[in-house]
């Protein structure tokens, strides 16, 4: 048995039934019914990676609530398979979905996280990749008023509050040569990470790993990171400080879309030199 972590590689608004792309530095989604305006959200999920045949146990979604409008009410919501391909440009239609939702859940007083069972969704779409066309979150009946939620998103600088999908399943071996890309930075200077690794794609990663080694003479700072849209970067993990002829590995927790190395030199003003390898096993 082996469990992934997915982040959403695709995440939009829905305003009044009319998409919206989401504020570029907005930390949260807003799902639910205020003032008359009724808010959605569509999320997406790349199973590209998972061998084909395997088969899932179950598969949990996640998300974090970062505010409430009637935080003493229970407020009821559902999750919805979408059923039609799409356009993320703003000002279209939302996109069809099934009516009944694929599940519901419950967010009340004292709610700051949900854990939802989809593994039927999940299923549907590892089985016919072709129709997954993601999921929308919404308010079970659009009717209630001041129903609105906020939840954490992939601009959140904690890793931690992003909105993923940890999927257990029964993996098959795949039979494919890892990969190995070296590269060699030096010129390192202290105070920022000003510095940074190639950026991976891990869509079609089974496995990936980054090894760090320090060939200079002063210490290293290095810190995993990880990002939805190849733009926008927050850490994977804690800093790890890296003393000269020593080698440290990092393992992405989240599978989304990209990983890179952020690094710096451990003595501000001083100039240090390191490899990094890049290792993945790609389908």
């Amino acid at each position: 048995m082996s469990e992934r972590i997915f982040i959403p590689v695709k995440r939009l608004e829905v305003v009044n039934n009319v998409i919206r792309l989401p504020y570029p530095d907005s930390q949260e989604t807003r799902i639910g019914t205020v003032n008359n305006v009724v808010y959605r959200s569509i999320m997406q999920f790349d199973f590209s990676a998972l061998p084909v045949g395997s088969t899932v146990d179950n598969s949990f979604f996640t998300l974090y609530i970062e505010y409430q409008a009637q935080p003493l009410e229970d407020k009821v919501f559902a999750i919805h398979k979408i059923t039609q391909n799409w356009s993320s440009a703003p000002n279209t239609i939302c996109p069809i979905f099934d009516p009944v939702p694929a599940a519901v859940f419950t967010v009340g007083q004292g709610t700051t996280q949900v854990n939802v069972d989809i593994t039927g969704l999940t299923e549907d779409w590892i089985r016919d990749p072709q129709r997954n066309f993601g999921m929308l979150i919404k308010s079970l009946d659009e009717n209630i008023g001041n129903t609105e939620i906020r939840v954490y998103c992939t601009k959140a600088k904690n890793t931690q509050l992003w909105p993923s999908l940890t999927l257990s399943f029964n993996n098959i071996e795949v039979n494919v040569e890892p990969i190995f890309v070296k590269q060699t930075e030096n010129g390192l200077i202290a105070q920022t990470y000003s510095q940074f690794s190639a950026a991976r794609k891990m869509g079609k990663a089974i496995f990936s790993s980054f090894f760090v080694k320090n060939t200079g003479l002063n210490s290293l700072i290095v810190q995993l990171q990880v990002s939805a849209d190849g733009l926008s970067y927050v850490p994977d993990g804690k800093e790890k400080e890296v003393l000269s002829g020593e080698e440290a590995i990092f393992v992405p927790k989240y599978f989304g879309e990209f990983d890179r190395i952020a690094y710096r030199s451990g003595s501000a003003g001083q100039v240090t030199t390191l490899d990094i390898i890049y290792v993945a096993k790609l389908i």
